[in-house]
């Protein structure tokens, strides 16, 4: 991921936890973030879930 990132010529940090596991991965893991950059991946996602739940109940 580091060679992604510097051959792409930008900064990144990453820190990823498997709940099941406790299992944890990251680059720059502790390094301090904007909130909104924490927040670009949870929310889209819990959008798309939500909708999915939506359109399943409805039947379609």
């Amino acid at each position: 991921m580091a060679e992604a990132f510097a051959a792409a010529d930008v900064e990144g940090a990453v820190h990823a936890v498997d709940l099941a596991s406790g299992a944890v991965v990251g680059l720059r893991p502790d390094e301090p973030m904007m909130p909104a950059s924490v927040f670009q991946v949870p929310v889209p996602v819990d959008l798309f879930a939500s909708h999915a739940r939506r359109r399943r109940a409805e039947g379609t």
